[in-house]
C-alpha cells in the first residue's frame, strides 16, 4: 500500500516511514480515545513512499502486556483511494449534466443557496440572472 519493502519497514517505528495526516480529529483526540478504550478507528490520509497521499480507513488497537501497561499497538489500514475516486464522480454527475458537462440546476441551487447564506450573513443582498435560451442544443 504504502511502496516499502519488508526490509525497509522491519524494527522501524511507524513513524519513522508514514507521515500521518488525522481527518476529521487530532492526534491527542485520537492518542486519548486509543488509551482509554483500548481501540480508535477513524479516517487518516498517509503518504506513501513516492510522496503520495493516500487515504485510509485505520483501526488501531492498544496491547498490553500481563501488567495491563501499553506495549505496543495493532494497526489495520484500509485503502479508501477507490471509494474516494467513486464519491468524487458521483458528486459530479449530481451536480453536472451528463452530455456537455455543464453545471446542472442541483449545482444552481447549491451555490444560489451559499451565495444567499452568505450575504446574510454578512449583511449584504445577493442578485440572481436566469437567461433561457430558446432551442438550446
Amino acid at each position: 500500500l504504502y511502496g516499502y519493502t519488508a526490509a525497509e519497514t522491519l524494527g522501524r517505528p511507524v513513524d519513522r516511514f508514514l507521515a500521518t495526516v488525522f481527518l476529521g480529529e487530532s492526534v491527542q483526540g485520537a492518542s486519548h480515545a486509543l488509551f482509554t478504550a483500548g481501540r480508535w478507528s477513524g479516517e487518516v490520509e498517509q503518504q506513501t513512499k513516492d510522496g503520495r497521499a493516500v487515504p485510509v480507513l485505520a483501526s488501531v488497537t492498544l496491547v498490553r502486556g500481563a501488567d495491563g501497561r501499553p506495549t505496543g499497538t495493532v494497526a489495520v489500514n484500509r485503502d479508501l483511494s477507490e471509494a474516494k475516486s467513486l464519491l468524487k464522480q458521483l458528486h459530479h454527475q449530481a451536480h453536472h449534466d451528463g452530455l456537455t458537462g455543464l453545471p446542472n440546476r442541483q449545482w444552481l441551487r447549491d451555490r444560489l443557496e451559499q451565495a444567499t447564506l452568505h450575504a446574510r450573513r454578512e449583511g449584504g443582498a445577493t442578485a440572481f440572472l436566469l437567461l433561457d435560451l430558446d432551442n438550446f442544443k
